[in-house]
């Protein structure tokens, strides 16, 4: 806005100097032509003395070498005249004749007033120019920082951070809106915190009349009931153990999530803890006549053994769920010299399989509280199960990334650094 202004200034001052200032050089061609012509009709001195008496810096004073003029061009000049040869934009060329030579009065167009105004408005211009900038820089950033700040705020939120505040110390109007969205933040912080103590003590509730729902519909199926009633109990088993199992989730998700620092760290043997997650899921795997593919390096990993069972247990149990009968799974573990931004290098599990795969939009909300891509809920799962592995990986200061396509199968990526035993 300001070089803007600046810049229009300079067009606006230049254009009503710039007949004051054509006028003033003309008048002064003029002059000098007048002058020559005087002293050459005085007939006291040769030419050359006449040029370096009339001649200066801005107005020099030159012979023409064969000129070229036209027949009413030289009838001019003869008479005494003086001859306007060319008149530019700016400057005039004046010719006049003495003695049988030709003399051009011009302005010097590097020493005139004109340029001496352009070259001094243009350095100010271009200074202003500078400065307008500088300081628009600084004071946008002062502007725009507060808003800066917000959007990191408002993105924080959005992942579901709400300890998140600003400071308010700003302009009295930013001011009352960072209030209002540190206000905002806590509301939503303490129903987050409601939320999951009603969430995990429900939980709690469950378990006790779970257990014993599921134990006397167990007692019921050893009775000798009709096909019918058989049925009834297992269908009562099977959902009794599924909302057993919801809630033991929800409490184990609720434990991790108020949990920061992982306890317990042990040395093992991270591809033999797969294999034996493998075994785990045998029944699973086999009852599908899936193939499996397994190459694990001899990987030793320091941290707590119970934790990463849960997160292979987890993503080799949804690979085996959306696969086909004959279906591939795939199971990488390698080291990588690859380093951290702490210096640490990591060991790299991959669990691939050849199901349906995902669609782009359940990808991004894979990881989610209660999330299922599968909105029909058809299949098995409570949506906690990605939610507990992405917590246990970040928790090991781990990633994880998962790339799929639907109906080419999915893969998940597992990046942990190799910690030293402390």
């Amino acid at each position: 806005m300001l070089v803007s202004s600046c810049f229009l200034s300079f067009c606006f001052g230049s254009l009503t100097s710039f007949s004051r200032i054509k006028a003033e050089l003309n008048t002064s061609v003029n002059h000098t032509a007048d002058i020559v012509l005087e002293l050459a009709a005085l007939d006291m001195m040769d030419i050359d003395k006449i040029i370096a008496i009339t001649a200066s810096n801005s107005i020099p004073v030159k012979k023409l070498e064969n000129p070229a003029f036209s027949a009413n061009e030289l009838r001019i000049l003869d008479s005494g005249e003086k001859l306007v040869v060319n008149t530019g934009f700016l400057y005039s060329r004046i010719v006049v004749k003495t003695n049988d030579t030709y003399l051009e009065i011009s302005i010097n167009r590097m020493e005139n007033t004109f340029t001496t105004y352009i070259t001094r408005t243009g350095i100010v211009l271009l200074l202003a120019a500078l400065f307008s900038i500088l300081l628009t820089f600084f004071s946008s950033g002062i502007t725009l920082r507060p808003i800066n700040e917000l959007i990191s705020a408002t993105q924080e939120v959005a992942k579901g951070n709400f300890a998140v505040r600003l400071a308010t110390v700003y302009h009295n109007d930013i001011n009352r809106f960072i209030s209002n969205f540190n206000m905002m933040v806590m509301e939503l912080g303490q129903m987050e915190v409601l939320r999951n103590d009603f969430v995990s003590n429900v939980s709690h509730e469950f378990k006790t009349p779970l257990s014993s729902i599921s134990g006397f519909a167990e007692l019921l199926q050893k009775s000798e009931l009709t096909a019918e009633q058989r049925e009834y109990a297992e269908i009562i088993v099977y959902e009794a153990n599924r909302l057993s199992k919801l809630s033991t989730n929800i409490l184990r998700l609720s434990k991790l999530e108020n949990q920061e620092i992982i306890t317990e760290k042990v040395l093992f043997s991270l591809d033999e803890q797969l294999r034996r997650c493998l075994l785990i899921l045998e029944k699973k795997w086999a009852a599908k006549n899936i193939n499996l593919e397994i190459y694990l390096d001899k990987a030793a990993y320091y941290g707590n053994e119970e934790l990463l069972e849960q997160v292979w247990i987890n993503l080799i149990d949804n690979a085996i769920k959306f696969s086909g009968d004959g279906g591939e799974i795939i199971i990488n573990c390698t080291e990588t010299d690859e380093a951290d931004e702490a210096g640490k290098k990591g060991v790299v599990v991959s669990v691939k399989d050849s199901g349906t795969g995902m669609e782009e939009h359940v990808q991004k909300r894979l990881f989610e509280k209660f999330y299922q891509g599968d909105s029909s809920h058809a299949s098995e799962g409570n949506g906690l199960g990605m939610a507990m592995v992405k917590r246990i990986v970040d928790m090991c200061d781990g990633t994880i990334e998962v790339n799929s396509q639907k109906g080419f199968g999915s893969v998940f990526v597992v990046w942990l650094p190799l910690d030293s035993e402390e």
